[in-house]
């Protein structure tokens, strides 16, 4: 399978974060509880993630159990696959 933790990093940096903050986000920044994502940038992810992956992501799902890291992201994005 893809880099899939690349592939939502580089999204992270590229089209969310456009600040300097954007080079220090790893793959265990915290992006929700760390108000790196707001609810708007999480759903714009979650829609990218449906997208980019062709998986179906609940709303229930959209959070720090799944979204919280791009670690965990990955791991949602492999689950589904």
């Amino acid at each position: 399978m893809e880099n899939v933790e690349a592939i939502v990093k580089e999204y992270i940096q590229n089209e969310l974060i456009h600040d300097e903050s954007a080079s220090e986000i790893t793959n265990t920044t915290p992006l929700i509880s760390g108000n790196v994502l707001d609810s708007i940038t999480i759903l714009r992810l979650a829609v990218y993630l449906e997208e980019r992956f062709n998986i179906e992501v609940e709303p229930h799902e959209i959070g720090v159990e799944n979204m919280e890291t791009i670690d965990m992201i990955a791991d949602f994005v492999r689950n589904r696959s």
